[in-house]
């Protein structure tokens, strides 16, 4: 995420900020499986729709959209499986701030 030199409190004070960005990032080493059957996607899909449209007032579902539309959609979309045997990470979020900084940024 962008970080603006502007949201920093400190730098009223200072005025040593420069813009920057914050990250996380994590790599999945592993076995990948790819699954293109249109059943799967179609599974996976409406699983990921549920899931993520739980909290709407008026949550979206697959039959919402015409059968047609949504076939045309699912084609467009590959499953990928990993069977994870190790992950890395690495993060930056302005750790270096002091801590009035971090809450504003």
């Amino acid at each position: 995420a962008y970080i603006a030199p502007n949201w920093y409190p400190s730098k009223r004070e200072f005025k040593k900020q420069v813009p920057t960005w914050n990250y996380l990032v994590v790599h999945a080493h592993g076995r990948v499986t790819i699954r293109d059957d249109g059943r799967y996607v179609r599974g996976l899909v409406a699983r990921l729709t549920r899931t993520h449209e739980a909290a709407q007032a008026d949550p979206w579902k697959m039959t919402d959209s015409p059968k047609d539309y949504i076939d045309t959609m699912l084609k467009a979309i590959v499953g990928v499986e990993i069977e994870i045997t190790r992950l890395t990470g690495k993060f930056k979020l302005s750790q270096n701030r002091e801590a009035r900084d971090i809450l504003e940024a």
